[in-house]
């Protein structure tokens, strides 16, 4: 037995590690997105750089100066992939005084059987807007017994059944359905401090078919497209992508800021296998995420359960900068 596990489980496990790791990494850089599966495995970019570690020590218990190699320079590539999560940006002096703007994101779930609970978890992050995806009009009662409708008088919805829909207490100067080639998204423009912040709720389409992977790639340019004109806006909600799928990237690159990755929380997963009973679900991957550009800086972030669902929430504090602080000239 334990000659059948040196001289083949051993072999199998190593390579299917690199293999999965190469895959990741290869579909990266060609930018390819092209199926659910592709686009899981660079979803786990942080476990395939795990399976690079793996990899080398079982090729150096074998003395196997080749796959040695191999799973070095795999390790080497999967650093070089995950090294922009690490580590905070450093903030600027003036978000030490400045106002705040609070958003707090969920996916509910659909078929949420606590969606009570949820809603309480929502009303206990205390936040400035609230952005609620897979919202079913079934759950109207318990969101209002939750007492957020009456604390967030200002809501945006942008379906009767499966939607977002997004619950602010700020004073607002617009609320509409914004829709981009058939992808809708609830925004609000709330005033912080004389500031007006652009929010947008949303959920981009899974791809967890192939027929849906284009759709998908569709609604994040849609989001590229809402907030390339806009001077100071905030995209939140469930992206359905990770930090290492090419189409999230290419929002990225449009010149928006990830919270997470911005104060070195770039590891951070919200979504997994769902589990039975009370206990939340396993979280794999990060794919709900808080994207900004202009006058806000995101000074601290988190993430927390959301009973009944297969998510977590993710909340960011960004700090605002107003034309007094831009006056007196404090920071950059």
């Amino acid at each position: 037995m334990r000659s059948l596990i040196r001289i083949w489980v051993l072999p199998l496990l190593m390579w299917g590690l690199l293999a999965t790791a190469m895959v990741a990494l290869g579909s990266i850089l060609i930018g390819g997105s092209v199926s659910p599966s592709v686009i899981a495995v660079q979803a786990i970019m942080p476990f395939a750089a795990a399976a690079g570690v793996a990899g080398a020590i079982l090729a150096a218990a074998r003395r196997r100066v080749g796959p040695l190699l191999v799973s070095l320079a795999v390790l080497a590539a999967c650093v070089w992939q995950v090294a922009p999560t690490l580590g905070a940006t450093p903030l600027a002096a003036w978000t030490a005084d400045a106002p705040s703007l609070t958003v707090y994101s969920a996916n509910v779930y659909r078929e949420n059987d606590r969606p009570e609970d949820a809603f309480r978890a929502a009303v206990a992050g205390d936040a400035d807007v609230v952005v609620l995806t897979e919202y079913m009009s079934s759950y109207d009662d318990e969101l209002e017994a939750s007492g957020l409708t009456a604390t967030h008088p200002t809501i945006v919805r942008d379906g009767p059944m499966d939607s977002t829909i997004m619950l602010t207490r700020l004073p607002s100067t617009r609320t509409r359905v914004l829709r981009i080639d058939g992808f809708t998204m609830p925004e609000v423009v709330v005033r912080v401090a004389g500031v007006d912040v652009t929010v947008l709720g949303v959920h981009a389409q899974a791809p967890h078919h192939r027929a849906f992977v284009e759709k998908w790639r569709r609604d994040l340019r849609a989001v590229a497209t809402a907030t390339e004109d806009l001077d100071t806006v905030i995209a939140v909600g469930d992206f359905n992508g990770a930090w290492w799928n090419p189409p999230f990237r290419d929002l990225i690159d449009t010149g928006l800021v990830d919270a997470h990755v911005e104060r070195g929380d770039g590891f951070v997963r919200t979504w997994g296998v769902r589990t039975i009973g009370q206990v939340g679900p396993i979280p794999l991957i990060g794919i709900d995420h808080s994207l900004s550009r202009g006058a806000v800086t995101p000074v601290s972030v988190g993430d927390g359960a959301v009973p009944g669902s297969d998510h977590r929430s993710v909340q960011v504090r960004y700090a605002v900068r107003t034309s007094t602080t831009a006056a007196t000239g404090i920071g950059a």
